[in-house]
């Protein structure tokens, strides 16, 4: 029998086993690289391939005959091992004997036919069983081996069927999936279509009152034109009317236009039309949600922008409103004033129950309202006023004060009459311009008609020889009565400046000046800021670090606060005192250096501690006035001149212009002789310093303070 081309070790690679592998791994390798040949085979694309796929099975063959060939002649040099090694065995043990010679025989010998005898013919027959044994071993591996192939190709051919026919029932499945999912999504598509199109007939459900609304505010211009220049309720509701008509038409077009369902069915259109009705309908139903939520909204914001507010603005305000007006809300917005009256009446119905008690806020807020929109024949409301209505007349001395109640509401000017709850109460506060607000709270039982009189102090304002406390800011002025003295320092007054030659000076109006400087908390109470380089000392330590102009600044704007509030005399304003005004108020009587004993009324160089203090700390001059010596330097009105004038009547004659602002005082770091009552100091408006400040005067006929 021929030999296979292969060396073992190439017919190991091919079958893809182990050297010493079992004949059963050979077999089933082999039989499983044959069944995946033979599927190739059957699905070749081309001749080429399937050449080329039956060559390697032929490889595979001839491999696989080799491995089992070599395994077989193994076996057969196995037995034959065996059976000499049995042989040696039998003889083993046996007296040797000798062969006789041709001459000289030997003991042993024996005859040649002996022999051939006693051994050729049992070693022919043993080697003919040995060759018979060993042509039907090999004969049974032969057979084992191609039963064995023929098991395993045929194993392969049902594997392969199975997996065909699995394959086919696969197939099919999923060619009825494929159906059911066609149908299924035709379904979806034709599904999604229609709720996309009913929701787009829902959006245009807005469209009719659209027009409905542009016809209306179109017809509200024309009557609104036709009225012109007329006045009285009429034209005072056309014109309201229609401002609301034109907003709720702006927010109807934009709901429109901006609809949230609009967005959600935008995107449903773009799923759709990319094949994916089911994220269609997913947007659809969110606009639909939305859709179904909003339904209502046009007439409900109708009702709430225009009817609402209409209703209220009348009702509120009934008693200026001729039956007329409330005719024509009913005709105009009659939705509205039904869906009121019907609001109004369930909420009232609980007067209907034994025993129940009114709520006093219904009479206002529901039970007038009621009377008003439904008429006061109307038998719901004439059931139920006799639980609440009393008379209240407020009348006020002076008259004309304006009535404000609990919530801020405008209940009138005075005098006015009020139907009130009974046993109720009303608490309404009395304003009016120059006089004290007034709280009082009127009550009035079922049937009674009573008068509540009321008196307004009038608001404090300064008078002449008074002291006065300015409201908001708690700053102290004292009256300073008009005089003469002598403004400057005698020749003899140590420290004393060229500048300070003495005149005679006459105050001739009285005015007010701060007993304090103006501190911190007073500057920022009106300004809102704190410039103070020292603002440790407190909100009651002299303002400082400012101007002339910021300290006028102060001046000006306290100066329209008090008017607007009337609290200001005929021609007095608050401004910075002249030099004048100062040094006379500053003396207050006296005639020395000082007004009096410096080290007990000012903060100086002596005792300054690197700082300002609070004012009013130490002891004040004769006429009530604190730190008029040290502490900061005070602003004056005036232009600084180096002469003192006098006019004719002795008044000083303060300089139409100039470049520097005078001041005043002395400062908390100044020797003793700058606080001297009669020195003056000269500066440029816009210094500031931490050793400025300043003192509020209230004056009349002030000179003009000239250019800034």
């Amino acid at each position: 029998m021929p030999r296979v081309p292969f060396t073992q070790k190439r017919a190991l690679e091919i079958l893809g086993v182990e050297q010493g592998a079992t004949r059963e791994e050979r077999t089933r390798m082999y039989g499983e690289k044959r069944a995946l040949l033979e599927e190739k085979i059957r699905a070749a694309l081309t001749a080429g391939l399937k050449a080329s796929y039956e060559d390697a099975l032929k490889d595979l063959t001839l491999a696989y005959e080799a491995l089992e060939l070599d395994a077989t002649e193994w076996d057969l040099e196995s037995l034959e091992a065996a059976r000499e090694g049995a042989k040696g065995d039998a003889n083993a043990g046996q007296p040797r004997k000798s062969v006789p010679g041709l001459s000289g025989l030997s003991p042993w010998a024996t005859d040649t036919k002996v022999l051939t005898r006693r051994f050729l013919i049992p070693a022919a027959v043993v080697a003919a069983l040995v060759v018979v044994v060993a042509f039907a071993w090999t004969w049974k591996k032969r057979s084992d081996a191609e039963r064995l192939a023929q098991e395993a190709t045929a194993k392969v051919e049902r594997d392969n069927a199975e997996a065909k026919a699995r394959r086919d029932r696969e197939a099919q499945a999923r060619a009825r999936e494929e159906k059911r999912l066609a149908e299924q999504k035709l379904a979806l598509e034709k599904k999604a279509r229609q709720q996309l199109e009913a929701e787009r007939a829902r959006l245009q459900e807005v469209q009719p009152y659209l027009e409905e609304v542009a016809e209306t505010v179109k017809k509200q211009r024309a009557v609104a034109h036709s009225l012109g220049s007329e006045s009285g309720w009429r034209q005072e509701w056309t014109r309201r009317r229609l401002s609301l008509l034109e907003s709720y038409e702006t927010w109807l077009k934009s709901f429109a236009a901006q609809h949230p369902a609009r967005a959600h069915l935008q995107a449903a259109e773009r799923l759709y039309q990319s094949g994916n009705p089911d994220g269609a309908l997913a947007e659809i139903q969110v606009a639909a949600s939305q859709g179904e939520k909003l339904r209502n909204e046009p007439e409900n914001r109708r009702y709430a922008m225009v009817g609402k507010p209409l209703i209220e603005w009348l009702t509120r305000e009934q008693g200026d409103w001729p039956q007329e007006a409330f005719a024509t809300l009913r005709s105009e917005e009659g939705a509205a004033v039904d869906r009121t009256i019907a609001t109004l009446k369930e909420s009232l119905t609980y007067l209907d129950e034994p025993g129940a008690k009114a709520v006093s806020s219904d009479w206002k807020g529901k039970l007038l309202p009621l009377r008003a929109l439904a008429g006061p024949s109307d038998p719901n409301f004439l059931r139920w006023q006799q639980k609440f209505i009393g008379v209240v007349r407020v009348e006020t001395e002076p008259s004309g004060a304006t009535l404000i109640d609990e919530n801020g509401i405008n209940m009138g000017i005075t005098p006015v009459k009020f139907e009130l709850m009974r046993g109720g109460s009303l608490s309404l506060t009395a304003i009016r311009k120059g006089h004290m607000p007034t709280s009082i709270i009127v009550a009035v039982g079922l049937g009674e008609d009573q008068v509540v009189k009321v008196a307004l102090p009038e608001i404090p304002v300064p008078r002449p020889t008074q002291a006065y406390t300015i409201p908001g800011l708690g700053l102290e002025l004292a009256w300073i009565a008009p005089g003469t003295f002598l403004m400057g320092s005698p020749e003899s007054e140590a420290h004393r400046a060229a500048d300070e030659k003495q005149v005679k000076v006459t105050i001739a109006d009285g005015f007010w000046l701060g007993r304090c400087e103006v501190t911190q908390g007073e500057w920022v109470a009106l300004m809102s800021s704190n410039p103070s380089h020292f603002k440790a000392v407190g909100l009651n330590g002299p303002v400082e670090s400012i101007s002339w102009r910021d300290a006028m600044e102060f001046c000006r704007r306290l100066t329209e606060r008090e008017k607007a509030a009337e609290r200001l005399p005929a021609g007095y304003t608050y401004t910075l005192p002249t030099e004048a005004q100062w040094e006379y108020a500053c003396r207050a009587g006296t005639t020395s250096a000082y007004a009096g004993d410096l080290d007990a009324m000012g903060w100086y160089i002596h005792d300054h501690e690197e700082s300002s203090h609070v004012v009013g700390k130490k002891a004040p001059n004769a006429w009530g006035l604190y730190d008029m010596h040290g502490n900061v330097w005070e602003w004056c009105l005036d232009w600084y001149a180096d002469t003192i004038r006098v006019d004719s009547r002795g008044a000083m004659i303060s300089p139409a212009e100039g470049v520097y602002r005078a001041s005043r005082g002395g400062s908390w770091n100044c020797p003793e002789g700058n606080c001297r009552s009669a020195l003056r100091r000269w500066l440029s408006p816009a210094d500031r310093g931490n050793r400025l400040g300043f003192r509020l005067a209230l004056s009349r006929n002030v000179p003009k303070a000239g250019g800034q």
